[in-house]
């Protein structure tokens, strides 16, 4: 996470730079890594998740307590699928409305004619 949003303030200082010299839309290579860069927040998101859950159960990986001992009584299986297709619908949900929006042309326009 820390990696991400490191490279994330770098890039977003390197684009500030050349917007400042006036001279950023010279710069495609930049501006594709920028296109990609709004992808970086999520990664950062989910890699963060990532650690905190195996963070979570050390006591399991050190044999201090047996992996079936860690299991939930009260949380079934199928609610945790249920919830992991819901989660993964709605991210796709998300990500499916932020494309739209990235690539709405009626705002484009309107930033044109201005």
């Amino acid at each position: 996470m820390v990696a991400i949003g490191t490279l994330l303030i770098l890039i977003a200082a390197l684009g500030a730079f050349f917007s400042w010299r006036k001279v950023l839309h010279q710069k495609r290579w930049l501006l594709w890594i920028l296109v990609f860069s709004v992808l970086g927040p999520e990664i950062a998101n989910q890699f963060g998740w990532f650690a905190a859950e195996v963070g979570r159960q050390p006591w399991l990986v050190y044999g201090l307590m047996r992996t079936p001992e860690g299991l939930s009584a009260v949380v079934k299986a199928n609610t945790v699928l249920t919830s992991l297709i819901l989660f993964t619908f709605i991210y796709f949900l998300l990500f499916a409305v932020f494309i739209y929006l990235l690539n709405d042309k009626s705002s484009m326009a309107h930033m044109t004619t201005v």
